[in-house]
């Protein structure tokens, strides 16, 4: 039922992002994106709510808090790191390119 649900609220958006692309109305394409990320975030809410009741009745709710906080606290960790990565790479190529040309190495 709930891949159902999704696929009957992503159709408006398959349609007016079709549309928009035929007759190339730019209204009806960022209705549709708009639309599916609507959709989207309705889902991710719904997984999430979901989460936090199943914690709530098993009587766990700190640990539900520490494994969200520990999630967003991995992908901002991941972001400065994989940011800090493509600036050493881009922007200081030709002083770092031994660095980069061992790690290569290593990293297959």
């Amino acid at each position: 039922m709930y891949i159902a649900l999704l696929i009957l609220l992503l159709l408006p958006a398959f349609v007016m992002i079709r549309r928009g692309l035929a007759r190339h109305g730019a209204g009806l394409l960022a209705g549709g994106f708009f639309w599916a990320a609507v959709v989207g975030f309705f889902f991710l809410f719904l997984d999430f709510w979901g989460e936090k009741l199943w914690f709530d009745a098993l009587g766990y709710t700190s640990r539900f808090w520490t494994v969200i906080i520990a999630k967003v606290f991995f992908v901002f960790a991941g972001a400065i790191l994989s940011a800090g990565m493509v600036w050493l790479m881009a922007g200081r190529s030709t002083s770092f390119a031994p660095v980069f040309s061992l790690a290569a190495l290593f990293m297959g």
